[in-house]
């Protein structure tokens, strides 16, 4: 039996200074020839602290519940898993091209 995918569902949420959160995901297209585990391991590699991510590395908007205190609230997501869906995808950037806008991210945020 093959274990081929060509879609993948990256679960996330924002998580406000008063602990409040708001979950959210996105399907990307995948050319199916890693594993979930393969592929969640290249991610957390390039997240930061094997954990955030920026929204412009997804291409999305920024998470918030209608207000924004620069003081206390930030810009990063927190990434929660991968997995198999069938769902039909929901942006044109591809589950690597993914991997690669969270690299050159995270290079600039954290040099």
């Amino acid at each position: 039996m093959s274990d081929s995918f060509t879609k993948i569902e990256v679960l996330y949420l924002y998580r406000d200074a008063g602990n409040y959160k708001i979950y959210d995901k996105r399907v990307l297209p995948c050319s199916g020839q890693y594993t979930i585990d393969e592929m969640e391991r290249r991610l957390r590699d390039v997240l930061i602290d094997e954990e955030y991510f920026l929204p412009r590395a997804l291409g999305i908007s920024q998470l918030d519940f209608g207000y924004y205190d620069a003081e206390l609230d930030h810009d990063w997501l927190e990434f929660i898993g991968l997995c198999r869906t069938d769902q039909e995808v929901d942006t044109d950037l591809d589950f690597f091209s993914f991997v690669d806008n969270m690299k050159r991210l995270k290079q600039e945020v954290l040099p």
